[in-house]
């Protein structure tokens, strides 16, 4: 009969894996999210009713159970790669392999796979979606689905596991679930039959047993490693993540400047690109560079060589905020455009930590020339002010996250929704390269 690890939306039934986790859909969760109730019979969650018939009304049983909101798991996914794009092409290369597949069996002559076959070229992705959402609002269940099919769509997807959907990559069907339904319910993934059946112990980390992975997985499963020219700048990006990305952090680590006593500045930064390239590094890696003339200089240095497919240059976005901003220079006081100028992370901290008393800007103050491009660097006065108004806000957020509503994170969220989406491309072509490896 086997066991089963089973994902639920709220009482919703999504669909199960036997015998063992999905490791993919476990790395959508964090050690965090793990939880254990202790229940008699007469509590025991919907999920977990196939097991009532074993127990004694006096017997007590850990649920054990993974569970955090659907639209952190969707998140998750999107940072994945998973995005609604990525996972449509997947759905439809994984349906098109069904097809085939089932087209060679039909020439047999059973009517089983004619019939499937059937089934197969209604089930469009609209379809499979908009049956989906009929099943749901309506609350239907597997329950006497599973051994009667009338041909329809409807039937033939409730007595399948996770309806029907016609590929391996799980994750692909989570995210096309997740459009459709309810965001602000608790995505589960119950794990209490496996460890009731011995495959782990309840004590069990399951997100690192799913992080347990071989050297050729770090590219896909691995922690993303961000580089930054600076200590201000992972402190920035670092704490700002874990504030406003919680969710998220997990998936991300940052260069300790001072445990690796490495120089800072965009030549640095530049030549340690280089470095993990040649180095071999092989989880996913993210150059962060100020929109700023030196940052602009170093990155030529590094355009012609040959860079770890791993590894991509993020440049820090152009922010409103910096289109007209005063600047110092021989003509005095000027508005203008600073952006690829003078862009360092001091000036994506919002407008509260870039103003005086006065509500004045901080000025930027133009320094050296860069030759090669004929641009002038710029700096911004009372930098340590910034950095230490920035810090502050941090620190009141941290103790009081009602707070974080108060204050301007524009700058900082650009920079993060630009960062997030930087695999997307890559990882759309890997998550369809797995459906054509399954069908080759």
């Amino acid at each position: 009969m086997g066991s089963y690890a089973e994902c639920w939306l709220s009482k919703f039934y999504v669909g199960s894996t036997k015998n063992d986790i999905d490791r993919a859909i476990m790395r959508l969760f964090c050690a965090s999210d793990k939880k254990i109730i202790t229940s008699n019979k007469t509590n025991i969650p919907n999920q977990l009713s196939r097991w009532v018939e074993y127990l004694e009304e006096e017997d007590d049983i850990n649920v054990v159970f993974y569970s955090c909101p659907a639209r952190i798991i969707k998140a998750r996914l999107e940072l994945l790669g998973y995005s609604l794009t990525n996972a449509k092409k997947a759905y439809f290369r994984y349906l098109d392999g069904e097809i085939s597949r089932y087209e060679e069996s039909a020439e047999s002559g059973k009517k089983y796979f004619e019939h499937t076959l059937k089934i197969l070229n209604s089930m469009s992705l609209d379809e499979w979606l908009s049956t989906l959402k009929e099943i749901y609002d309506k609350g239907l269940t597997h329950r006497g689905y599973r051994e009667k099919n009338d041909g329809s769509l409807i039937s033939y997807m409730l007595s399948s596991d996770w309806y029907g959907f016609p590929g391996i990559d799980q994750n692909v069907a989570l995210r096309l679930v997740l459009e459709i339904l309810p965001e602000n319910e608790n995505f589960v993934y119950d794990v209490t039959d496996l460890i009731l059946s011995g495959y782990f112990d309840l004590e069990t980390d399951l997100v690192e047993y799913a992080s347990n992975i071989s050297s050729q997985d770090y590219y896909n499963n691995g922690k993303r490693i961000i580089l930054t020219e600076g200590k201000s700048d992972t402190l920035v990006l670092s704490e700002s993540l874990k504030l406003l990305y919680p969710h998220l952090s997990d998936y991300f680590t940052f260069m300790d400047f001072d445990g690796a006593k490495v120089g800072g500045g965009a030549g640095s930064l530049a030549n340690m690109v280089k470095s993990f390239s040649g180095a071999g590094i092989i989880n996913k890696v993210i150059a962060v560079f100020d929109n700023d003339t030196a940052a602009h200089a170093a990155l030529k240095g590094i355009q012609n060589a040959k860079i770890s497919k791993n590894i991509k240059i993020y440049t820090l976005p152009d922010v409103e905020i910096l289109k007209d901003y005063p600047t110092i220079g021989p003509s005095g006081m000027v508005n203008m455009n600073v952006n690829g100028l003078a862009g360092s992370i001091e000036t994506y901290l919002g407008r509260s930590n870039l103003i005086d008393t006065n509500e004045n800007f901080y000025p930027i103050q133009w320094t050296g020339l860069d030759f090669s491009s004929q641009k002038y660097q710029g700096e911004i006065t009372e930098k340590d002010r910034v950095q230490k108004k920035f810090k502050e806000q941090l620190n009141a957020c941290k103790e009081d996250g009602s707070l974080i509503d108060n204050y301007d994170w524009s700058g900082i969220k650009a920079i993060f929704e630009g960062i997030f989406n930087l695999f997307h491309e890559d990882d759309g072509q890997l998550i369809i390269s797995w459906a054509e490896e399954y069908y080759s």
